[in-house]
């Protein structure tokens, strides 16, 4: 491609989700977890990362790390199945470790502020634009983006 041909957003997006990998599963491993582990465990612990076909793991303790263990080839196979149903990758071992204790702080929400009035125009404009992404669920998440940084704009 050269420096003169116009690249659409659907590109960029397709592109930025390549390089997420096998990480775009965590979210939906991370809804699932409660469910996977039961209660104690989802209490103490949460899929952290992806490297290579090993699942990380962080745990509030080193005695979680140890009950993890205990439920390892049950966990293992419960993983794998829901990834089969997503298309994702075959864990082949799990690791835990330690939940680092820096967390980056995220801004809180302002609570009572309603979000501000989006322009219709703006937002319909935008729509027509987002009619070239091809994928559904990637044109979908890319309005619903651009309507709430939108309404954040103004809060």
């Amino acid at each position: 491609m050269s420096s003169q041909e116009l690249k659409t957003v659907a590109d960029g997006l397709n592109g930025l989700t390549e390089h997420w990998g096998h990480q775009k599963y965590l979210l939906g491993l991370t809804r699932r977890w409660p469910s996977m582990v039961g209660p104690a465990l989802a209490n103490n612990s949460l899929p952290a990362y992806f490297l290579g076909t090993e699942l990380w793991i962080y745990t509030t303790h080193a005695i979680w790390m140890q009950q993890l263990g205990f439920a390892k080839p049950e966990l293992l196979t419960k993983i794998n199945t829901f990834l089969e149903t997503f298309g994702g990758p075959q864990v082949s071992d799990l690791r835990w470790t330690l939940q680092p204790a820096d967390f980056p702080c995220l801004p809180e929400a302002k609570p009572g502020l309603p979000p501000a009035a989006v322009d219709p125009q703006e937002e319909q404009e935008l729509q027509m634009m987002a009619e070239f992404i091809a994928d559904p669920a990637v044109r979908q998440a890319f309005c619903k983006l651009w309507r709430t940084m939108a309404e954040r704009q103004g809060g």
